[in-house]
């Protein structure tokens, strides 16, 4: 039998942050979620009402995710070269 040191009841964004979170202290955890895909209301999905629309249901929430204190914490990639030197370009003009 599997033991898990948390168990996480909904697989949202809020408990998909707190199973990386867990993660990263070096908990085994598993996150237990209803429906058939992850994300919660950040996730995309079909419009009953207009086929072939598809919009994220709770979208007006990220414009506020840069405050988030997780955004601060996610690993970043490494910025390629072109990256750099198009925003050096910036700041000298």
């Amino acid at each position: 039998m599997t033991t898990y040191d948390a168990i996480i009841l909904g697989a949202g964004h809020n408990g998909l942050i707190l199973q990386a979170y867990l993660g990263k202290a070096g908990m085994k955890t598993l996150a237990i979620e209803r429906r058939a895909v992850a994300g919660g209301g950040l996730s995309t999905i079909e419009d009953p009402h207009r086929p072939g629309f598809f919009h994220n249901t709770h979208a007006f929430f990220l414009r506020a995710i840069t405050a988030m204190p997780w955004y601060a914490d996610r690993p970043r990639a490494p910025r390629r070269a072109a990256d750099r030197a198009r925003a050096q370009r910036r700041a000298d003009h």
